[in-house]
């Protein structure tokens, strides 16, 4: 029975291999600082069309003006086996989380490339921008100058990282920990959702390259899923967890191990656990009601190192308070030592 489930499932991806495109981003597979003259002006126009935006709305401004020069440290830590770390948005907070990104990866020794969605905007078509990920990480998956068997690591713009400290990176000691063999993991989420894609690490080798172009891309174009709003679906994250447990794709999940979602946290490993409404109505900002419990094991703490600041209201300053208890804790050595780089959010 199970055999014939994998074999109609593999006939199906060869079928949808008859329609769907070849075509890939070549821009991708470089930093931004390679990519061509093009990508770069575009990239540097919608960054500050953003931040002058955000300086014209008297609400968020002053938040940065307390941290409008962020500097981090270039001391080099012990390197992580991730190859390649991509981030993107074109949000004004995006200034702030691509910053520390940045020095994560200088510090880590991993690539990084921060991508916005008009770099996509024509395989994203009238799509909702929640699919840019799985674009980029098709895309990723086929580029020559990563190796098959390396990690690729996707981070949504509102992810402060504080992973600054470990001998053995985070996402190291998850693979080593949790993966058991899977090739794309992604963490639970809060409430009743089972997964989150705020933060998935991607194997590249030929089941994740079937798999994200052929089956999780493909539903892209689903009525719902690809085009409604936030209040209809939760777009590229619904349709993963519907691909995870729906009966025909559990037992080529199995075989193949393909997706495994991970603990947010267990004991001293913490990754994506989250800031959202329940941490701003503790903080007296807002008056929410019917707020979402994060649970005791995927609700933020002060030192966990990959903060996801996902509440619908009040991100920037979620994210510039997360970044003031790294920057006071000096949990990421942003104080004293030499050779420093800075990155002037008001350039």
């Amino acid at each position: 029975m199970r055999n014939h489930i994998i074999k109609n499932c593999l006939l199906h991806c060869i079928l949808i291999c008859v329609v769907f495109s070849d075509k890939i981003s070549a821009n991708i597979c470089q930093p931004i600082e390679d990519a061509n003259l093009e990508t770069r002006i575009l990239y540097d126009r919608v960054a500050l069309r953003k931040f002058l935006d955000l300086t014209k709305n008297d609400k968020e401004s002053y938040q940065y003006l307390e941290y409008d020069e962020v500097t981090f440290d270039d001391n080099p830590l012990p390197h992580s086996q991730i190859h390649t770390m991509v981030s993107g948005g074109d949000q004004s907070f995006s200034l702030l989380t691509k910053a520390n990104h940045e020095a994560y990866a200088r510090a880590r020794g991993i690539n990084y490339r921060h991508v916005i969605p008009e770099e996509y905007a024509q395989q994203l078509g009238n799509k909702r921008q929640y699919w840019l990920k799985v674009f980029v990480l098709n895309d990723l998956l086929h580029c020559d100058n990563i190796p098959d068997g390396s990690w690729i690591m996707w981070l949504d713009d509102d992810f402060v990282i504080n992973d600054f400290t470990q001998d053995m990176p985070i996402p190291d000691q998850y693979i080593q920990h949790f993966s058991d063999g899977y090739s794309l993991l992604v963490t639970n989420d809060v409430c009743k959702t089972r997964l989150n894609t705020g933060l998935i690490l991607v194997k590249k080798n030929d089941t994740t390259r079937i798999f994200v172009k052929y089956q999780w891309l493909y539903l892209s174009v689903h009525p719902i899923h690809g085009y409604k709003g936030q209040s209809a679906t939760l777009h590229e994250q619904e349709v993963l967890r519907n691909l995870m447990y729906h009966s025909t794709f559990t037992g080529v999940n199995d075989v193949y191990q393909v997706i495994k979602v991970v603990p947010s946290r267990d004991k001293d490993l913490n990754m994506n656990t989250f800031k959202r409404e329940d941490f701003v109505k503790a903080q007296g900002w807002d008056n929410i009601t019917n707020v979402c419990d994060s649970g005791n094991d995927k609700k933020w703490r002060d030192g966990d190192y990959f903060v996801h600041c996902g509440a619908r209201n009040y991100k920037t300053k979620i994210i510039i308070h997360t970044l003031k208890q790294l920057f006071d804790n000096d949990k990421n050595a942003i104080a004293g030592g030499t050779n420093k780089t800075e990155c002037a959010l008001n350039e």
